[in-house]
């Protein structure tokens, strides 16, 4: 599982379609490059992660290093924008589910297939 970053820089287009990419920009204008001014009407969304983002989660007690993990954690993003400046998208993160894990990886009764 990888985890969300901000390298990536994601974009809204004048008529609204998300989520689009530099090179969406360059299809409508040639020319544009990153770090130019974006063209009239588009959007860039700023990228804002949670602190903590834990893909899995343990008993407690539990070494997360060599110890099998309950549970796995998904997170999902949306398209969100600012109360305070309504022109100023980001992207909101949420967990979307937590999907049990067999407690023992090596059950004695065969494989887990």
């Amino acid at each position: 599982m990888h985890a969300p970053n901000c390298d990536i820089h994601i974009y809204i287009s004048p008529d609204g379609t998300y989520p689009l990419h530099p090179g969406d920009i360059v299809r409508s204008h040639p020319g544009w490059q990153e770090g130019d001014a974006l063209p009239e009407g588009w959007l860039e969304v700023e990228c804002e992660l949670p602190e903590e983002m834990p893909t899995a989660r343990f008993e407690e007690g539990a070494d997360e290093v060599v110890d099998v993990p309950i549970a796995l954690i998904f997170w999902t993003q949306e398209l969100a924008y600012r109360d305070d400046d309504p022109t100023r998208p980001y992207t909101k993160w949420s967990s979307e589910e937590e999907v049990p894990m067999r407690a023992d990886p090596h059950p004695a009764d065969g494989p887990l297939y």
